[in-house]
């Protein structure tokens, strides 16, 4: 089994956020419009935004991308099917404690543990793994490496998202956004600054708040598409 300590990683390590999600330094960002009217409707939607970002930060370093998902599932799909084949090869038998070592440790690797979860049975891998890691062999184990093994062409419905975080945040920022700048937050091609691009207007402002973080133009531009259509179905 591997050895080590397991860190977490990701957004949500940083701590505090930055002095600029606020609603004033949003509003630096727009045009006269439509302000909150109380200080307790301010301190509501500061409250909103500051947890939006919060959530997605912690979010954020628990997801994973579809590609990567389907990639990572592959692999694990290899190493059952190699090992079914030859129970006894100790180089397929360490890769697939490692990949399944990492199904249970990382902290990205939730929906990768529920599926392998879904295709062979947890008692079945929870046995696998107690052999693998003893480096036994795992002739008693060939049904759920077969299992396994389909893992290798499996067909999972993912999100459509490359930031699967970034949905939930832009659901609260949004129209806050919009309020606050009188700006919509669709992309527009803009050719002052440091861009020569179709860039949201919510984009500076997501990188002086997230850094490094933040979602890149395209990342954005596609989430704000795909849940205005969301929003329209509905």
């Amino acid at each position: 089994m591997p050895k080590g300590k397991i860190r977490a990683s990701g957004g949500a390590g940083k701590g505090r956020l930055n002095h600029c999600a606020s609603l004033s330094r949003m509003r630096r960002h727009g045009r006269s419009a439509q302000q909150p009217s109380t200080v307790e409707e301010i301190r509501h939607l500061r409250s909103k935004v500051r947890d939006a970002f919060k959530f997605y930060l912690a979010q954020k370093a628990e997801s994973v991308t579809g590609r990567e998902l389907r990639k990572r599932i592959k692999v694990i799909g290899t190493a059952a099917r190699r090992l079914a084949a030859a129970p006894d090869n100790r180089k397929w038998a360490v890769r697939l404690d490692r990949h399944l070592f990492e199904t249970r440790t990382e902290p990205k690797s939730r929906f990768l543990r529920k599926a392998v979860f879904d295709i062979a049975s947890p008692e079945g891998v929870l046995a696998l793994e107690r052999t693998l890691s003893d480096d036994q062999s795992a002739y008693e184990h060939i049904e759920t490496l077969r299992s396994l093994a389909k893992l290798e062409t499996q067909s999972i419905a993912v999100t459509r998202y490359r930031d699967p975080a970034l949905p939930g945040l832009l659901a609260v920022i949004i129209p806050i956004w919009e309020r606050i700048t009188g700006l919509r937050a669709w992309a527009r091609h803009q050719t002052n600054g440091p861009y020569d691009d179709w860039v949201s207007p919510l984009h500076p402002w997501l990188e002086q708040v997230l850094e490094s973080d933040a979602p890149t133009i395209d990342v954005l531009n596609r989430a704000i598409v795909l849940q205005k259509k969301a929003r329209n179905k509905h």
